[in-house]
């Protein structure tokens, strides 16, 4: 009687790529719950604190994690267990968790300081500008966050333009929105309603050679109680 001899692979590094990718989606989920209870409790400061702690709580076991996935991925590679293109997934794997944790704090660092008090100015005002940058050459993402001193509930509706300024050879030339912006139908403006804040946010491409300076913003609300705001912001982008 013949015997047949069954071959099968022993695969170590999935459940490695499986943790790696339901941590990504727990930092997801947690981002996505602060923005919205940001929304539901006007702004609270209370409800940041909160949030803070369990940022703070999710940065460290996000950090273990990390140690705890470096050491495996090294002991896979001497010991032969795992293939070229496998390992190298895991390091890219680690690599983009380094990048969720320093997101994480730029994030958590920008909303504090939206909501310290040294920024308590009465009227309607820009609050911050995040600028990052993305993949693709001369391409940013921006972030901006409108609101209102005294938050008293009332609906505030207007617009925002955006204006970048800087030197492209010998000139200094200056940009619109509608120039620059990578939106479908850009346009000049960007209109908002809020009671409390508003996160006003985008995606824009420089002209090649075009070296931005500063960044100036006008808040124009409707109606005569509020005053138009005009703010400018040098040109600072929040390196990952």
């Amino acid at each position: 009687m013949k015997r047949k001899l069954v071959v099968r692979h022993h695969r170590p590094h999935y459940p490695v790529i499986i943790g790696i990718i339901l941590v990504a989606v727990v930092i997801s989920g947690g981002w996505w719950l602060f923005e919205h209870g940001l929304k539901q409790a006007g702004f609270e400061r209370e409800l940041l604190a909160q949030k803070e702690s369990e940022w703070l709580q999710q940065r460290a076991e996000l950090e273990k994690e990390i140690v705890k996935q470096r050491e495996h991925a090294t002991r896979l590679e001497q010991g032969n267990q795992v293939e070229k293109e496998a390992y190298q997934h895991l390091q890219d794997e680690v690599t983009r968790l380094h990048g969720e944790v320093s997101n994480l704090k730029d994030e958590l660092t920008f909303y504090r300081d939206i909501v310290s008090p040294e920024s308590d100015r009465a009227g309607l005002s820009v609050r911050g500008l995040l600028l990052s940058r993305m993949e693709e050459k001369d391409r940013y993402r921006y972030k901006i966050v409108v609101t209102k001193v005294p938050n008293d509930g009332n609906l505030i509706r207007g617009n925002l333009t955006f204006e970048i300024e800087g030197n492209e050879g010998d000139a200094i030339k200056r940009y619109n929105l509608e120039q620059i912006s990578l939106a479908k139908k850009p346009t000049s403006k960007i209109s908002f309603r809020f009671k409390y804040f508003q996160n006003l946010s985008g995606e824009m491409r420089l002209p090649e050679g075009f070296e931005p300076t500063k960044v100036m913003l006008t808040l124009n609300p409707d109606g005569k109680k509020l005053k138009k705001s005009v703010e400018q912001f040098d040109w600072i982008v929040e390196e990952n």
